[in-house]
């Protein structure tokens, strides 16, 4: 889950895992909070046109998901636009974030919130956005759910509090429990197109692609072109300097399961490449990888600790198409999605499938499809409820022994142990459901889940055109039908 002290804002620069919209605000008493005094100076600062001032009170983890130069051009542009601050009010607080409404000088009509989390003495995080943004949708969204069973009821009472929230636009829903499989559309596939997404709508999958990265690892390591605890210096050019800590060197292992040391996004990603943070990832080719892996410092001793990295499945993702001698979407191509008939899980979209395309939306306004070169393999993927459905369903525990089949077990075991959970190779574990295997993505403008019991023969998918969370609703359904997956037959 994406912690709140991801950056919500006019022009978010998302995580290549998740980032949360604002729920629906939760008005608590009035109490004194460390944001109250760091209120005052933002404020003040705004006022004197000092937006590299507010970005220093930032916290660490906040700069590395917002360089300064895009951070200051935003709140510049609020300022110009707006006028100065004129006067401000505390509306409440949201898990974390105090909230307080913003009248500006140029029109006393023009009242924004100002939503502020603070950790220590930073920023944790900040964001200006509309009044009335907060508050769920007044009219019930519209929906194709026929509610003729207990699956459909059980769908209707988790997804309808997600998709009432403001900031939502469409989701895509699909469960596999019984024997038989269900989809449901939610909402729009644009915003005010009037049109239900439905099981072939498709959408930025974001990390999920990990859980195909990982899978394409553990089918190489099983036709013996690679193993587990291979160097990734092995594969990466001469000229590089080995990639470890002392004499413990990072493996494709830990590429698979997040304990590399590898930062969480290359810090240079903007720079490099000019790359607008509303596509961060379209411009970094190899030749940027690998000058950044030259003077690259891990965070910590490779396979010690967990730390959600981005950049490590990205740099997977490489690896994997130098040791098959393939391109990703090739190598996806031909390992998974043609063997599984996922017509519609692509990199890369036809003219025909653009047309299916969900519209991505931030709560703020549309947002533009994310386009990857060389960090593919860590978000590069779109899908439908309909593919993923397919794919979910292979992780079954079937009677013959593919080689696919032999990758997606090699996956669930556990690889490294955290408290409360395990990971394999990308799939999540949670602790109390020892059969469960989840993940989840998020890209500049959607959000997605899904989870399988292999045991019980249950899977869930949703896809949502939006960045409000869908884990809530996702881990909420899964949980339902491990508990009991017969629940359709009652």
């Amino acid at each position: 889950m994406t912690p709140l002290s991801r950056l919500l804002s006019g022009r978010p620069r998302r995580g290549w895992g998740l980032l949360l919209l604002v729920p629906s605000l939760v008005f608590a008493q009035r109490r004194n909070t460390p944001a109250d005094s760091m209120e005052n100076v933002v404020v003040r600062l705004f006022n004197q046109e000092k937006a590299g001032a507010i970005y220093q009170m930032l916290d660490r983890s906040f700069q590395s998901h917002y360089p300064r130069e895009g951070f200051v051009n935003w709140l510049n542009r609020e300022k110009q636009s707006r006028g100065k601050i004129a006067g401000t009010k505390w509306s409440g607080q949201l898990e974390g974030w105090s909230v307080y409404q913003l009248d500006f000088q140029k029109d006393p009509a023009d009242t924004m919130s100002l939503l502020l989390a603070v950790q220590g003495n930073k920023i944790s995080g900040l964001a200006i956005r509309p009044l009335n943004s907060f508050g769920p949708r007044e009219q019930p969204v519209r929906d194709n759910n026929p509610l003729k069973n207990s699956i459909d009821s059980l769908v209707e009472k988790n997804i309808r509090p997600y998709i009432q929230q403001a900031g939502t636009v469409g989701v895509s829903i699909g469960i596999i429990c019984g024997g038989k499989t269900y989809t449901y559309g939610y909402g729009e596939t644009k915003k005010d197109n009037g049109q239900l997404p439905d099981d072939r709508t498709i959408f930025e999958i974001g990390s999920i692609t990990k859980t195909f990265t990982a899978s394409l690892l553990a089918a190489l390591v099983l036709e013996k072109r690679c193993r587990l605890n291979d160097p990734v210096s092995k594969y990466l050019p001469d000229s590089l300097p080995p990639l470890q800590t002392g004499s413990i060197p990072v493996t494709l292992k830990m590429l698979a399961n997040h304990t590399s040391g590898l930062p969480r996004v290359p810090s240079d990603l903007e720079a490099v490449t000019g790359a607008s943070p509303s596509d961060p990832y379209a411009r970094y080719d190899d030749n940027d990888l690998f000058r950044y892996l030259d003077t690259v410092r891990l965070r910590s001793v490779p396979g010690l600790r967990m730390q959600y990295s981005n950049l490590g499945f990205g740099l997977l993702g490489t690896v994997l198409e130098k040791i098959s001698g393939l391109p990703y979407q090739k190598l996806l191509q031909e390992q998974i999605c043609d063997q599984l008939k996922m017509g519609d899980t692509r990199t890369v979209l036809n003219s025909e499938q653009q047309k299916r395309f969900a519209q991505g939306n931030n709560g703020l306004g549309e947002t533009g499809h994310w386009h990857f070169e060389s960090l593919a393999g860590c978000g590069a993927i779109r899908s439908t409820v309909h593919d993923l459905l397919l794919y979910l369903q292979a992780h079954f525990k079937p009677g013959d022994a593919t080689l696919l089949t032999g990758a997606f077990r090699l996956c669930e075991r556990p690889t490294f142990n955290l408290p409360g959970r395990k990971i394999g190779l990308a799939w999540m574990n949670p602790g109390g459901l020892p059969h469960i295997y989840w993940h989840n993505g998020g890209t500049g403008g959607f959000r997605t889940f899904c989870a399988y019991n292999p045991d019980q023969r249950v899977a869930v998918v949703v896809l949502a055109n939006s960045t409000v969370s869908t884990d809530k609703a996702g881990f909420a359904l899964i949980r339902a039908f491990t508990r009991d997956p017969l629940v359709v037959n009652k």
